[in-house]
């Protein structure tokens, strides 16, 4: 009985994996890169068409266990509020973007 369910979960977790595989994405940020983070803030508005959807350029300092970040703004001001790893997406920059690299 145990080994038919646990063989039936990973087909479970195999396929959701397989159905989801274009939507779970797992960027490999490292400290110091530059990120943008979406704004969830305006969802729920009504004319939301003319917000902000991300916010940014941010600086990543460092990434907490749970997989929540803590940024910086390019000014070296930290947020202080961690932002979840859903969230965040890398910024791809045309040009070099210089920042001070010594954030505290």
């Amino acid at each position: 009985m145990r080994q038919r369910i646990s063989r039936e979960k990973i087909q479970r977790m195999l396929q959701l994996e397989n159905d989801l595989q274009h939507k779970i994405k797992e960027f490999n940020l490292k400290p110091k890169s530059l990120v943008l983070i979406k704004n969830l803030a305006i969802e729920l508005l009504v004319d939301r068409k003319i917000k902000p959807r991300y916010l940014g350029p941010m600086v990543m300092i460092r990434c907490l266990r749970g997989g929540a970040f803590i940024l910086a703004e390019l000014d070296r001001a930290i947020w202080q509020n961690k932002v979840a790893a859903f969230r965040v997406i890398p910024y791809l920059a045309r040009k070099e973007i210089s920042y001070n690299k010594e954030v505290r």
